[in-house]
């Protein structure tokens, strides 16, 4: 038998791998996939029982799972769950538990590297995990396994819905892309919710209307809405009315470092760690991060600072995760959102300290977005932390007639207006403010049709635009007068 890639460098082959990720996300399809296209034998156990077994009859449950795996290599024993079995706080506070994860680390450290008994740990919440089971020689390996993307939601429904009796055209594209936080299960789970309602409003022989799959969503959540998690952002800069100058600074010190990082390297250049993106809201801070990670093809993973103390329990236990994440996924971008909302008590030290540990770390870069710079920690904006600072200002008129043209040239039919008197009649609006205007306008004509009772083209008119125009300077004299 030739020599293995290990063995000829030298290496150990690692005995055990910790799989990481949400509920539903396909773990365990994975291993056993693994598994089946190496010719290995699978012994899949829950932690849950197994610590079940262990209250009845000792730490004899896990010598068996271990034992059957071993008698017939090559095998992969499977152990779901595995924070259950061994949790961190077993150690730290003695937990009764403690006898078993003992023996589950003596039974790993008595199988033999090269024995081909291979021990694959599965955990929703790794950071729960006791370290001693994640220590060199054990599960030494961790892989990641995400939340699937926005094109990957879109593959995992075409093939949910392939032999599904249809009624008409069920958008897709938009059902992955609004199902941002599902993990593979739940797409499953909205499937079967669509037939069910399909079921409900016809009795025989029901075909899927986009309205069951709609219906459905209302039933099914998001797995993993309260994790973070990667996403394929769709932005790109041709989609950004103005901002040419910030535009080009952001390829400066963003895209070019990833798309040419061979270059930088060679030149000792290294790119920027920290970038803080300054402006009023609605200027398009979020979709300048968002198209600047879409054009150099890196990851994109983004924390909300307004409610990411409401939506997770452990605020700094989830930032750590998430400077981990884009560690294991660079290049990659990780997005703050409302920065200064990420500084309340004592996230400020830990965001100072995640970001201390990128130096030297080429290809992950904490791209920051606030209107509030100056409730920004002073040391945040110091060397090597957000040292870059652009400002994002509101769109001149020139500025807002690209908006506005971007925005009504995307529309199907195109709608034609005066983007000459719209721009002059709309100073100090923001790109927001013009998006609003714009759904404001062919709202009232859509609502002029429909009075009507004449079927008709809802194709907004001047006075459209001009009654949007007023409803917007009224709101705003009443927040900032």
């Amino acid at each position: 038998m030739s020599e293995s890639p290990e063995q000829f460098l030298g290496l150990q082959a690692p005995r055990g791998i910790l799989l990481s990720g949400p509920p539903g996300c396909g773990k365990t399809r994975l291993v056993r996939t693994a598994a089946q296209e190496c010719g290995a034998r699978f012994f899949a156990h829950k932690c849950g029982h197994l610590l079940d077994a262990f209250h009845r009859d000792g730490v004899a449950s896990l010598t068996r799972a271990f034992d059957e795996a071993r008698a017939h290599p090559p095998s992969i024993l499977y152990l779901a769950d595995i924070e259950m079995m061994a949790p961190r706080a077993t150690f730290e506070q003695g937990r009764p538990e403690l006898p078993l994860v003992a023996h589950l680390l003596k039974q790993l450290d008595c199988t033999e590297a090269g024995s081909r008994v291979f021990l694959v740990a599965a955990s929703s919440m790794p950071g729960a995990i006791a370290q001693e089971l994640c220590s060199r020689g054990r599960l030494d390996r961790e892989i990641v396994v995400p939340v699937p993307d926005r094109l990957a939601r879109k593959e995992i429904l075409e093939a949910c819905v392939r032999n599904l009796p249809m009624d008409g055209v069920i958008d897709l594209e938009n059902l992955a892309r609004i199902t941002s936080g599902f993990t593979g299960a739940d797409l499953s789970s909205i499937c079967e919710e669509a037939v069910l309602s399909a079921c409900r409003h016809q009795r025989e022989q029901p075909r899927l209307r986009m309205d069951d799959f709609l219906m459905a969503l209302r039933v099914v959540e998001g797995s993993a809405r309260g994790e973070v998690f990667l996403e394929t952002p769709n932005a790109r800069w041709s989609g950004i009315g103005g901002l040419e100058p910030q535009k080009q600074r952001l390829r400066e010190l963003i895209e070019w470092p990833i798309r040419h990082a061979e270059a930088y390297v060679r030149a000792g250049v290294s790119g920027s760690r920290g970038v803080l993106l300054s402006g009023p809201p609605g200027v398009g801070k979020t979709l300048l991060a968002r198209a600047v990670a879409s054009e150099s093809g890196a990851g994109f993973l983004a924390i909300h600072g307004r409610i990411f103390h409401a939506q997770h329990e452990d605020p700094a236990g989830t930032l750590r995760e998430a400077f981990r994440r884009v560690r294991q996924s660079a290049p990659c971008i990780l997005f703050l959102d409302h920065v200064e909302d990420l500084m309340q008590s004592y996230l400020s030290q830990h965001l100072l300290a995640e970001m201390s540990a990128l130096a030297g770390l080429r290809g992950v870069i904490v791209l920051g977005a606030t209107s509030s710079i100056d409730k920004i920690d002073p040391a945040l904006l110091g060397p090597g932390f957000f040292d870059e600072i652009i400002e994002i200002p509101l769109p001149s008129e020139q500025e807002r007639r690209s908006i506005l043209d971007l925005i009504l040239g995307s529309r199907a039919p195109k709608v034609h207006a005066d983007l000459e008197y719209l721009a002059r009649s709309t100073q100090d609006f923001s790109g927001e403010d013009l998006s609003g205007l714009c759904s404001r306008a062919s709202r009232l004509a859509l609502l002029r049709v429909l009075n009507s009772g004449v079927p008709g083209e809802a194709m907004p008119q001047p006075s459209d635009f001009e009654a949007g125009l007023d409803e917007l300077r009224r709101r705003r004299r009443r927040h900032f007068v």
